[in-house]
């Protein structure tokens, strides 16, 4: 496999470059922990060593693609019943910009979880800074504001529109 280096980001990304998937291979799963660590350790100091927790055993990791390298990852786990979380949204730095591999995270977030056929509903909770993000993708708040990890998040809610959902939709 071929590893992340800098040098990857010198052609420009399109969206078709961009492969999304589930990890399921040793080698994409070893690059989604250190994507979330470079993000959620190193640069957010959010965590101090690993942001791995329980939630990792049963999670669904998704990964993102570009030029053979892991550029970005999100999780989704089974919270209660029916009900799922996503979340540990990371994108590396240097792909934060042009191609929007968030939003295509999370749309495949959302399509996994539609595709599950099970999940009745899907939340999130955000990092403040990210709701209008979120809002702009098709979620909706829910509830206050309030802290975790020393910063504020807000609960999001994608309400998984199953068969029309306009996020799916590739412009012509």
């Amino acid at each position: 496999m071929e590893k992340h280096t800098a040098d990857t980001t010198d052609a420009k990304l399109y969206e078709r470059d961009v492969v999304l998937s589930v990890a399921s291979l040793p080698e994409d799963l070893a690059e989604y922990f250190r994507v979330r660590a470079e993000v959620f350790v190193e640069e957010q100091g959010l965590f101090t060593g690993s942001d791995e927790d329980e939630h990792d055993a049963g999670g669904v990791h998704i990964i993102a693609k570009a030029h053979g390298c892991v550029v970005g990852v999100v999780r989704c786990y089974r919270h209660k019943g029916n009900v799922w979380y996503g979340g540990r949204l990371a994108v590396r730095k240097e792909y934060r910009t042009g191609v929007n591999i968030g939003a295509m995270l999370v749309r495949k977030a959302v399509e996994v979880m539609i595709a599950r056929g099970n999940v009745r509903r899907f939340l999130a909770a955000v990092q403040l800074q990210n709701v209008r993000f979120f809002q702009r993708i098709g979620w909706a708040r829910l509830g206050r504001p309030f802290m975790m990890r020393g910063r504020k998040h807000q609960i999001m809610e994608n309400k998984l529109a199953r068969g029309s959902n306009d996020c799916h939709r590739q412009a012509s």
